[in-house]
This record gives C-alpha cells, structure tokens and sequence, in this order.
C-alpha cells in the first residue's frame, strides 16, 4: 500500500496509517521548503509510477509486500508530538536527520526478537533508477 501524509491537519488518515502500516516499508520525508526535496519530487514520483506494476524477479511488482509511506516535514512534527507509536516514532527519530531522508524499515531475521527494527538509510543522489536499485538491494537483502 501506498500512504501521502502530506496534510498535517488530518489526524484521522495519520493515525489510521501508523496503525495500518507493517514492515518493511519503504520511508521517505521531505519538506516543501527544502531545494533539494523540490529537485527529487519529481523522480519520487517517476519512481513510484514506473513500479508499482513493474514486475519484480519473482513476477510480482517491486512494492508487492511493502508499503510505501511519504511523510512531509509538518506531518513528522505531528507524529512525534501527537501520537504515542513508540516503534514508529523511535524509528523517524532515528532515521530522519535531515530532508530528503529515504529508508527501508524492517524486522531484524537474525534477531529472534519480534520488536527489533533494522533501518537502512539512502545514501547519494536520489534519481528514479537509483531508488528502483535501493528498494531492489533491500528486497535482495530480505
């Protein structure tokens, strides 16, 4: 499933999706006022138009399993101050340390415990082709 938290006034869609969504998802926070979140919009949304059918090695699409979540800076804010999700917002505050932050969230297989989150963050220029190749990396690691 695909979830646009983009309207930080809308409580009800914000709290359905912290307690719809499960791992792994694929995180990704931007802020309107930020250049370089303004210049990757535009492959965000190439990357996501180009996958969602797109089949991946086992004939299912590359988001089949996983959700896709887009967070803008307003709505983090609420988040952290208005909902009592430990996990999620343990993980955003983990992840998020600057905009645009792109990350795959997912339980640990290596560690027994249910509660262990691994998070792994985007690193370099975020275009349509190297976004494809990070979620394609993550789901190769699963």
């Amino acid at each position: 499933m695909i979830y646009n938290l983009h309207d930080p006034n809308d409580l009800g869609v914000i709290y359905q999706t912290i307690k719809t969504i499960k791992k792994p998802y694929l995180l990704f926070v931007h802020a309107d006022w930020c250049p370089h979140c303004v210049k990757i919009q535009p492959s965000w949304a190439a990357f996501i138009e180009e996958n969602i059918n797109l089949p991946h090695s086992d004939n299912s699409s590359l988001f089949e399993g996983i959700d896709v979540i887009s967070i803008t800076d307003d709505v983090l804010r609420v988040i952290k101050t208005q909902f009592d999700n430990k996990r999620f917002t343990q993980v955003l505050n983990k992840t998020v340390k600057s905009y645009p932050t792109v990350a795959f969230v997912y339980k640990d297989k290596k560690n027994e415990d249910e509660k262990t989150t691994q998070v792994d963050v985007m690193a370099g220029p975020k275009t349509k082709e190297t976004l494809t190749l990070f979620l394609q990396n993550e789901r190769g690691s699963q």
